[in-house]
């Protein structure tokens, strides 16, 4: 029951979150450029979704339903990717300097982001 609240709140944040860089380009570029400059961002961030992925994927012990087994799959592949961005800080600065391809079709890749949230907010509510 926790994961479904989680996944409710969760959702909902980040389908906001998406709209608001997907209408806000020049807000996505601004974080890319701070990430890439200043590295307390990228720790702070990776520690606090490390510590969120692994509070999910402790407290899902059983996979009852289809929201369940897609909120702890899609935590641990951001939890990996944030450990990995934070133990190869030098990669994560290359990767923001060779992202031009995503900056170029962001709008397209934010709302596949948002139909996906708005997908798994659909099925807990």
């Amino acid at each position: 029951m926790n994961s479904i609240i989680f996944a409710q709140i969760l959702g909902s944040f980040c389908i906001i979150a998406g709209l608001s860089l997907m209408l806000n380009k020049e807000t996505l570029i601004k974080w890319l450029e701070d990430l890439k400059e200043h590295f307390i961002f990228l720790y702070s961030f990776g520690a606090l979704i490390f510590m969120l992925g692994m509070y999910i994927f402790l407290s899902i012990s059983t996979f009852s339903n289809t929201v369940d087994i897609i909120v702890k799959i899609f935590w641990i592949l951001i939890t990996l990717k944030w450990t990995i961005l934070m133990l190869f800080p030098k990669l994560t600065k290359t990767m923001i300097k060779k992202s031009k391809f995503f900056l170029k079709y962001s709008s397209l890749f934010w709302l596949i982001y948002i139909l996906f949230w708005i997908y798994l907010c659909y099925l807990v509510f």
